[in-house]
């Protein structure tokens, strides 16, 4: 009793020179201003007592529940399948033993029938199979002599030489359509066109060209993940900040340590405590679940195994006894099948086998005969009648020529592409025109209304065809030769870059065919944008996102074309989206820099990103890609708690749960700075303790806190935004709609 009074005086003493002011010479701490650092100490020092009331209680009791529970389930198991195992074992060699003995008297019988049916059907076969062969030794050549006796005597020589002059004649015919009509042709054109060009003119469909835009819309995607983690935490139950203090930061400061306090306490007290009852509630419960499992009935095991050793045995025993029978039968009933089947069969097979020679051997013979009086009437006739053939179809083909000529006579030899916007480059919106070479072969002047020259794209979806068809604004002089330039409007689309697109360029005279050429185009933009790397987004910070533009053109590209950066504001959010040109000289290349904010974390978000280069009402450069790339961050947010509920009035205690995510070796405090952004924000307003502090989080660990939030009205919406910074410096700003 003496020592328990001393002891309080000397905590009494303590206390208060802890608590007095000092009367030595030192300067003294004013009463009257707030000193939050040390009201937190004792915020702290009054948690962990009750902190570690709660986890000594609540490891003793869930620890030992828990400890009986998962004693006795693994106990229960262990025994069950020990025995399940043995019963098992136990029935299925007493199975076996029963089951090759039933086997084996089965087997006796079945291989007895099956050997006789089986030695009964080769026998024959057998049988069959050398009556065949021997009849087939004995019976061709017989067979074929005689063919070849009755092919001799027939009319394969007369028929060979009658069709083999029908052949010859089809032949020179053929020969005749296929080499000189069209020689008479191509002389006659070659001759037409090595004819004297009596004029060569040049003129231009339109007198000036015209420049065009279009404008296109942009699409765009989205992903979302999130991570989650869970770990034991305290329930507050015995929550008990009993100080007050004259200035309200020392109060927020109090409360906080004492909160920071209460789960050190927590902490130090739940596992150690947890795990010493749960060991001594584990090996009783261990015991008393084995004891249970033994008691339980095993019988539907042992039946169990005696059904599958039943049924092994029995095959192993039927086996033996199959083999044994079936070999015995078989021997006996082979040998007679097979003899008496030799016999009955032989003479159907020999008479089979001589027919069979005797037709092929007429068929071979006759063909001979045929093919060989076939060849040289056919040689003949055609030696005879291809030079006259051959006269008349090389006439022809040029009268045909001629005809064609006079019917055409305005023919197509060449087509090309030319720009509008001349820079070398072939650019989608740009409208592009064909510049055509035209042969007028009369002796006589072409009416402009009479030729006419149209364009038709071969690739579906990449090209805009304003003018597809057109006759000439002038006519064709005789004999001469014109190049039309400015014929036709051609746009390629936005679809064209980086594949080639095809043209089929056509010109007709009185509607019938002058010739086709086909044209293969390549589009690219004047300014070639590209990124200059993939950008490193973390959530919530700002990034530089850098775009390299390069001048692919043959032409300077002017000062001033503005550069503007779009994506979609819930992935990325662009924060200066917006960038002049200086004139770039052809092939020069430089840098533009524009920043932008990630609002979607994950390990391979797809962000899209759409760059443009425009200036004087044209676009000069386009690039609209998605990339999927890593949002990552130190630290990773999730939110437990439905926002949506800070749509109702009142009090609603947003949660958050924050892991550290870093591979670093060395961390820092947290600072959790809370806001929500919005129209509505002064009528919902963060009512606790902001910005919250945490201590520094290991690699791995995650903790949860709450954020209360006072909603003033029922409807309100906004952004709830967490901004998370370790040591003054932001490292991740989250952010929800409501």
């Amino acid at each position: 009793m003496r020592n328990s009074a001393s002891a309080r005086l000397l905590s009494w003493i303590l206390i208060s020179a802890l608590t007095l002011p000092a009367f030595s010479g030192a300067a003294q701490a004013d009463p009257t201003q707030p000193n939050p650092e040390r009201a937190r100490r004792e915020g702290v020092s009054d948690g962990q007592p009750d902190g570690g009331r709660e986890g000594r209680e609540r490891g003793r009791h869930e620890g030992e529940r828990e400890g009986r529970v998962e004693g006795y389930r693994n106990g229960f198991a262990r025994c069950e399948r020990e025995e399940r195992e043995r019963h098992y074992q136990q029935g299925y060699r007493d199975g076996f033993s029963y089951g090759e003995q039933e086997g084996f008297n089965y087997g006796l019988g079945q291989g007895e029938a099956e050997g006789s049916e089986r030695g009964r059907r080769e026998g024959t076969a057998d049988g069959r199979a050398r009556a065949d062969r021997d009849a087939r030794a004995e019976a061709e050549p017989l067979g074929a002599a005689q063919g070849i006796a009755q092919a001799n005597a027939s009319d394969a020589g007369a028929q060979g030489q009658s069709q083999g002059a029908a052949a010859g004649e089809e032949e020179a015919r053929q020969t005749a359509l296929r080499v000189d009509y069209p020689r008479g042709r191509k002389d006659y054109r070659d001759e037409r066109f090595a004819e004297a060009v009596a004029h060569e003119d040049a003129f231009s469909q339109r007198p000036t060209t015209e420049r065009d835009t279009e404008t296109e819309t942009i699409t765009e995607t989205a992903t979302e993940t999130e991570t989650d983690s869970a770990r034991a935490v305290p329930d507050f139950r015995y929550n008990n900040p009993r100080r007050t203090y004259p200035h309200a930061s020392e109060n927020q400061a109090y409360h906080q340590g004492y909160r920071d306090g209460y789960i050190q306490g927590f902490n130090g007290s739940y596992r150690s405590t947890y795990n010493q009852h749960y060991q001594m509630a584990y090996r009783p419960a261990e015991d008393q679940g084995c004891w249970e499992a033994r008691r339980q009935n095993y019988r539907p095991e042992y039946d169990r195994g005696f059904a599958q050793g039943r049924s092994e045995g029995y095959r192993r025993g039927f086996d033996r006894g199959y083999q044994q029978a079936f070999q015995n039968a078989y021997a006996r009933e082979f040998g007679p099948a097979s003899e008496n089947t030799y016999r009955a069969e032989y003479p159907g097979f020999y008479q089979r086998h001589f027919e069979a020679a005797r037709a092929r051997a007429y068929s071979e013979r006759y063909r001979e005969l045929f093919d060989a009086a076939f060849q040289v009437a056919k040689r003949e006739r055609f030696e005879a009648r291809y030079p006259v053939l051959a006269r008349e179809q090389y006439a022809r083909g040029r009268a045909d020529e001629a005809e064609d000529f006079r019917l055409k006579p305005a023919r197509l030899l060449g087509a090309e592409i030319s720009e509008t916007w001349v820079n070398g480059v072939l650019e989608p919106e740009e409208t592009l025109r064909v510049k055509l070479n035209l042969r007028n072969f009369a002796a006589s002047g072409l009416d402009a209304r009479d030729v006419r020259v149209s364009v038709r794209a071969l690739d579906a979806g990449v090209t805009a065809i304003p003018v597809a068809d057109e006759a000439l604004v002038r006519g064709l002089r005789a004999k001469s030769v014109t190049a039309v330039s400015d014929a036709l409007d051609v746009r390629l689309l936005g679809a064209a870059v980086g594949r080639p697109v095809r043209l089929a360029v056509r010109v007709t005279y009185q509607g019938r065919d002058g010739g086709e050429v086909t044209l293969t185009l390549n589009a690219r933009w004047a300014l070639q944008l590209q990124l200059d790397a993939d950008p490193q987004f973390s959530e919530g910070i700002p990034t530089p996102v850098r775009l390299r533009t390069t001048n692919v053109s043959s032409e300077p590209i002017p000062a001033g074309v503005a550069l503007n950066f779009r994506s979609r504001p819930e992935i990325l959010e662009v924060t200066q989206g917006s960038a002049g040109l200086p004139a770039l000289a052809p092939g020069e290349s430089r840098v533009v820099e524009f920043t932008a904010i990630a609002r979607k974390a994950g390990a391979a978000v797809a962000i899209p990103m759409l760059f443009e280069g425009l200036a004087a009402g044209r676009r000069w450069g386009y690039l609209d890609l998605t990339r999927e790339l890593p949002v990552v961050n130190d630290y990773s947010i999730r939110l437990a708690t439905d926002v949506a509920k800070l749509k109702t009035q009142g009090v609603t205690r947003v949660e958050y749960v924050i892991r550290n995510e870093s591979a670093r070796l060395g961390f820092q405090g947290l600072q959790l700075h809370t806001r929500v952004l919005g129209s509505s924000g002064s009528e919902i307003q963060v009512i606790g303790p902001n910005p919250q502090l945490l201590a520094p989080l290991v690699p791995g660990q995650a903790v949860s806190f709450l954020v209360p939030v006072l909603a003033l009205r029922d409807g309100l919406s906004g952004t709830l935004e967490l901004e998370v910074q370790e040591n003054g410096r932001t490292v991740v700003v989250h952010r929800k709609e409501f």
